[in-house]
């Protein structure tokens, strides 16, 4: 066995947030991860932390973990706004990075943390990791042993409970379009990376973005603030092979049931996944759909032995994304995810935004408009992009 990886999580809270949901019970119950430090912002959190995980130090200072020599990698799991500085002061520190999705606000400080890291010689991580579930892996193998035949169309449903009329005091700033937390940036990308995961890159788009409740209430105040971020994502274009591609992210509202459906059509059959409340919830269902119209549900393969001891859900969803940090790390294979990955996802959102904005069909690859066009989109209050 290979020398466990010293990781360090910032943003550990152990009562909120994903780092309690999924990191912090994946590199507990990973042989392969050696838990050597927490932080928080304040002194009881990180304490509260070490305690029920079993990190050797707590702090509740990011830089403190930032300088503690026994750190050799670090999760960056805090709110989007405050990826940017975290992952820059991580990699100036020598640190290899596991940085949760998206990993900056916009796309020219993610290519200037991909160069950081390139220059550096470190390895780095993107949390895109519905591509890296097993289900996921599973279906994207059997559409690659040609058992679809020709990939013809691709269609995915997302609903996503960032927001809706209300929002708690503590996320508030996700209404706001600029944060980088909302539905296109985080819900379309994880969605978008499952589908190229699973059916190819995507060639050319054309988008509508909009800010449908451009009003939202705060649960303990009454207030109502006003929300730029989208919340409505609707998309339509073609991948690589030539399948017709369309993809509906909204923000979910309370009645609807969250979560992902991803179909996938061929000229031989047919996939159906649906993923509730989320790929990361371990809820998947596969639907296979051969060339005479049988339907069964189909099985993916076991976890590997060395995932046996993670607990289901998020945390075995993780858990797959560390132990390929962990060989990037030791062996030089890379395996999931990097920072080069991040901006090229970065960049399909570009094309998504600049398509809903001048109305033109976008290439997915460079941004560029693929037709010129003289249509202007009316203003009104609540449109956000």
């Amino acid at each position: 066995m290979t020398e466990p990886l010293r990781l360090g999580v910032i943003g550990a809270n152990p009562e909120a947030g994903w780092a309690s949901r999924a990191h912090l019970p994946a590199a507990q119950a990973l042989a392969e991860i050696d838990l050597v430090a927490v932080a928080t912002t304040r002194t009881e959190s990180a304490e509260a932390a070490r305690e029920a995980y079993g990190a050797r130090n707590a702090y509740a200072d990011a830089s403190r973990l930032l300088a503690d020599p026994d750190v050799e990698a670090v999760t960056i799991a805090v709110r989007v706004p405050g990826h940017g500085a975290l992952v820059e002061q991580a990699l100036l520190a020598g640190k290899h990075v596991y940085c949760e999705w998206p990993l900056t606000t916009d796309t020219s400080s993610a290519s200037a943390l991909h160069r950081l890291a390139a220059d550096r010689g470190l390895e780095t991580m993107i949390g895109l990791h519905g591509a890296r579930a097993l289900p996921i892996r599973w279906v994207a193998e059997t559409i690659a042993r040609g058992e679809l035949g020709e990939l013809l169309s691709v269609s995915v449903h997302a609903v996503h409970a960032l927001g809706g009329r209300t929002l708690p005091q503590s996320k508030t700033y996700q209404a706001d379009a600029a944060s980088g937390a909302n539905v296109l940036t985080i819900t379309t990308g994880h969605a978008l990376d499952t589908v190229c995961a699973v059916a190819g890159e995507i060639a050319e788009l054309s988008a509508t973005v909009e800010t449908r409740l451009p009003r939202i209430t705060v649960v303990e105040t009454g207030e109502s603030i006003r929300a730029t971020s989208p919340d409505e994502v609707s998309i339509t274009g073609t991948l690589d092979n030539g399948a017709v591609l369309t993809a509906r992210v909204q923000r979910g509202l309370g009645y609807e049931e969250m979560g992902l459906t991803l179909d996938i059509r061929g000229e031989l059959g047919a996939i159906h996944v649906t993923a509730r409340p989320g790929i990361h919830s371990g809820n998947v269902e596969i639907v296979h759909v051969d060339g005479t119209g049988e339907s069964r549900v189909m099985s993916p393969p076991e976890p590997s032995p060395a995932l046996a001891g993670v607990p289901s859900g998020p945390p075995a969803f993780v858990a797959s994304m560390y132990l390929d940090f962990v060989r990037a790390i030791r062996t030089g294979e890379r395996a999931g995810p990097d920072f080069a990955h991040a901006v090229r996802r970065h960049r399909l959102l570009d094309s998504i935004v600049a398509a809903a904005a001048e109305g033109v069909r976008q290439s997915a690859r460079t941004g560029e408009a693929l037709v010129p066009t003289s249509v202007s989109k009316p203003s009104r209050e609540g449109a956000s992009l």
